[in-house]
């Protein structure tokens, strides 16, 4: 058998053992024995000895046995169902189901699921986060746009941007899980045509409502036909992915900044950066991350293109589609999460290297500053632009001699004082910037603090 990369690398163990093949027949036979349950409830034929025969044996699986029945009748589900009640002897479950209303309902659970770990990880990765923002919220560090030097910021406010985006995407996310909606026994065409000739049509939605509630729904659909929409599965992946951006633009950035020494995602004493070159430490983790998050954008595209394709009341064109999109896209996002964990946890700062790129980098950072000094001064905005573009050119980073070419170009308006003061003030570029990074924390704990989550009992996957 071929292994799924990412399952066998990537994922963590909790997450893994909702989707292993073994445990979720044993949730369809779970399913099966709760509707029943249910349907003895509101009438049917059906006795608790033959409940009682199929709990018995719902543990017993022979994947063999099941793929023999399987490549004789073409049919999964059929498969399923004669192989349970042949290992009970009994003929019971499935009554007024069609296939659907048993693999969607599995494959929302799994999701609902698989959730509970992803809202966990999201938190722990916010709390990470926070910590980042207030020890580095006053350490100045040199701001990139076009990956060039711009600005000085503080590392803490880059660590709040990544926080402000992941933030809302954790939002985006909760929404989706507010909403979740149950699919519930709908027939094959979704108006419950068979169970409502084995139970009054009355009671179909208490069980439904009954059966929403055992596996953890409060909201259940309405009205659908044979599958619930497909649209749910772009709007899921595509808030997996939105969680993924921030951590990638994170990851993206770290990247970089590991090229100039300034920054690292760690390292331990055994770890080996290249097999040709001893020297080598590559951020090989937050280049998974970005390898992950591009698997998340494209689960994310193809669950688009599924979304409004639907003939009719259903068909099984999505079928094979989602027996990959919905468990990898998850698998993914607990890989790309996993990792970021990790970065976050053993994130280092090379303080030195980072001092002396400002102090090589000065006149760069405080180019626009020394624009806005001019222009008070009453020296056009243009001319002002044009003149500092061209001493920068000419004086080789030497400050001393960039501050004489402004003055003298200046005919007076700017003295040695003036600039003094300027750059008093861009240094204070720190108090903005923590400003900024206690707003973030506040926002952070808004969320932190109406939450109730074991960080101990996260499994992060490590490799």
């Amino acid at each position: 058998m071929i292994e799924n990369v990412l399952a066998s690398r990537y994922v963590s163990p909790e997450i893994l053992k909702i989707f292993e093949k073994k445990n979720r027949i044993i949730l369809e036979r779970s399913f099966w024995v709760s509707v029943m349950k249910l349907q003895m409830k509101y009438g049917l034929p059906i006795t608790l000895k033959e409940i009682e025969a199929y709990e018995k044996v719902i543990g017993e699986i022979d994947l063999n046995s099941l793929n023999l029945r399987e490549k004789t009748l073409k049919h999964d589900v059929k498969a399923k169902i004669e192989e349970f009640n042949s290992l009970a002897n009994v003929q019971k479950i499935h009554l007024g189901m069609t296939s659907r209303d048993l693999t969607d309902n599995i494959e929302l659970i799994q999701i609902k699921l698989s959730l509970d770990f992803i809202v966990d990880k999201c938190l722990l990765i916010l709390k990470l986060l926070d910590e980042k923002i207030n020890a580095y919220s006053s350490l100045l560090i040199s701001a990139r746009t076009h990956n060039q030097v711009a600005q000085l910021t503080t590392l803490g406010k880059k660590f709040a941007d990544c926080a402000g985006e992941f933030l809302d995407a954790f939002i985006n996310l909760e929404t989706i899980i507010e909403n979740f909606r149950f699919r519930g026994i709908r027939g094959a065409v979704g108006n419950n045509q068979d169970l409502s000739n084995l139970i009054d049509f009355k009671d179909i939605e208490s069980l439904n409502d009954d059966l929403a509630q055992v596996f953890g729904f409060n909201k259940k659909y309405v009205s659908i036909g044979q599958i619930y929409p497909r649209s749910f599965d772009f709007k899921l992946i595509s808030g997996f992915a939105q969680i993924g951006a921030a951590p990638s633009s994170f990851a993206t950035s770290l990247r970089i900044m590991s090229g100039f020494d300034l920054m690292h995602e760690g390292f331990s004493e055994q770890q080996v950066g290249s097999s040709a070159m001893p020297h080598k430490k590559n951020p090989k983790n937050s280049e998974r991350l970005n390898g992950l998050y591009l698997l998340l954008t494209g689960y994310a595209n193809i669950a688009a293109s599924l979304s409004g394709k639907q003939w009719n009341e259903g068909d099984v064109s999505c079928s094979v589609v989602r027996r990959v999109i919905i468990p990898d896209s998850i698998f993914a996002l607990d890989g790309l999460l996993n990792t970021f964990i990790v970065i976050l946890r053993d994130f280092q700062i090379n303080e030195k290297k980072i001092r002396e790129e400002i102090e090589e980098e000065l006149i760069n950072l405080y180019s626009s500053a020394y624009v806005m000094l001019l222009a008070k001064k009453g020296i056009g905005r243009e001319d002002s632009h044009k003149m500092i573009k061209t001493s920068i050119e000419l004086c080789d980073k030497n400050v001393e001699i960039f501050n004489n070419k402004i003055m003298l170009q200046s005919e007076g308006k700017i003295s040695k004082s003036d600039i003094k003061k300027m750059m008093a003030k861009v240094d204070d570029i720190s108090s903005n910037s923590k400003n900024i990074c206690v707003a973030m924390s506040s926002e952070i704990n808004k969320v932190l603090g109406n939450k109730s989550f074991d960080l101990s009992n996260l499994l992060v996957t490590e490799i």
